[in-house]
């Protein structure tokens, strides 16, 4: 019989718990979504919006409680989505990393923040992660969302902050995850092939325009600038280069423009993985994968290399659901790409 334990935001005690009647948990995922679980009884209730859930020694936020006569569902979210307001760009000092801005960001902004309503003193940060800094993209207020920059940096670096129940402490190490070779096929007993779409939407090919001070002026004074240009592309396996890789990958050939030539690789690799939607492939199976696992499947005679971009488990089986690619193939999911 599982239990569910729900934490205060405001100290992290664990202040209810709830015995679990059946849940459908992301166990992770390279995009923001949310998880069901139903627990007996209606102690759980709105009062606990906002929340900290711990469940099969994982945490989750709880966004939304429907009470019903005898039990409640909750809507829970990623750990990270909790971390959600505008931050204007901190000062970053030299030889700063992803992680360790990552980790400045939730020291200074909900670690040690003056403010108790939104203070988290429970909440230990450290930083394994090695990888040279890379702005985040500012909006009109010069600020930005630290859930969209770390999963922009998970998808290009690999970098990603891992939320672990330590007790009295929310715990949050930023990991650089290795790279991990993978293999399903669909007939071996272990994996079931759910479904499978393509779509030519990719980005496989980069023209780059950046527009370089000169140091000299026109006659009325302003900096002439020289455009340079330079052509990045994809290939299959997922790797970056200026050369012509030997297997490219199929998609579109676009354009962008970037302010600084210091710039231009960091900048040419968020276009490519923002851009990852070409398929997605969905599949049941027992074995224990990775989100952001590199994967090479066999699909109706066809080799397919992708990676693990959603993994699911719900009380009702005892397999793993999966997903593979991003492209968005229901009306609500395209809808969600829309407005963001």
């Amino acid at each position: 019989m599982a239990i569910a334990f729900v934490k205060s935001f405001r100290t992290y005690k664990t202040i209810k718990q709830a015995i679990v009647l059946s849940n459908a948990l992301v166990l992770d995922g390279l995009e923001a979504d949310t998880s069901t679980v139903t627990v007996k009884g209606v102690d759980v209730n709105r009062s606990d919006i906002g929340n900290w859930l711990v469940i099969d020694a994982k945490v989750y936020a709880i966004a939304a409680v429907k009470p019903q006569k005898d039990r409640t569902m909750l809507t829970i979210t990623f750990p990270l989505d909790a971390f959600s307001r505008p931050l204007e760009l901190p000062a970053v000092q030299d030889g700063q990393s992803i992680g360790g801005f990552t980790q400045a960001c939730l020291q200074a902004n909900w670690a040690e923040c003056d403010d108790p309503e939104y203070a988290m003193p429970y909440l230990t940060v450290s930083s394994a992660d090695p990888t040279p800094f890379v702005p985040p993209e500012l909006d009109n207020n010069g600020c930005f969302q630290l859930p969209e920059y770390c999963r922009l940096m998970r998808k290009a670096y690999r970098v990603w902050p891992e939320f672990v129940d330590a007790g009295n402490t929310l715990r949050c190490t930023i990991v650089k995850q290795p790279t991990a070779q993978r293999q399903v096929v669909f007939n071996d007993g272990r994996s079931q092939l759910q479904s499978v779409d393509y779509s030519s939407s990719g980005i496989a090919k980069l023209t780059v325009f950046c527009d370089v001070d000169t140091g000299q002026t026109d006659a009325e004074g302003n900096p002439i600038l020289e455009r340079q240009r330079s052509e990045w592309y994809l290939s299959a396996a997922g790797t970056i280069s200026q050369s012509v890789p030997a297997i490219r990958a199929s998609g579109k050939w676009d354009v962008i423009s970037v302010k600084k030539p210091e710039e231009i690789s960091a900048k040419v690799t968020e276009a490519f993985a923002k851009n990852k939607k070409s398929h997605k492939l969905e599949f049941w199976s027992t074995i224990d994968l990775k989100v952001h696992d590199d994967c090479t499947f066999m699909v109706y005679g066809e080799l397919l290399n992708s990676y693990i971009s959603y993994k699911r488990k719900s009380s009702s089986d005892g397999r793993f659901y999966y997903k593979s690619g991003e492209l968005a193939t229901t009306a609500t999911e395209k809808l969600r790409g829309v407005l963001k």
